[in-house]
């Protein structure tokens, strides 16, 4: 027979502290925009080639 777990010794996880939670999603955000930037750069390159190809 399965042994049954007291209910009474569950450890609740700790809630993470205000100063962790800014961090993680600064660094989230931080990290988003290194990938919005990467993909305009990469478009204002291909929009500038296409545009000096027409005078070429």
């Amino acid at each position: 027979m399965a042994k049954q777990l007291s209910t009474q010794n569950i450890i609740e996880p700790a809630l993470p502290d205000e100063e962790y939670v800014y961090t993680s999603v600064r660094k989230t955000l931080e990290h988003a925009r290194s990938h919005v930037e990467r993909v305009i750069n990469s478009t204002m390159v291909k929009a500038y080639k296409d545009n000096t190809a027409l005078f070429y």
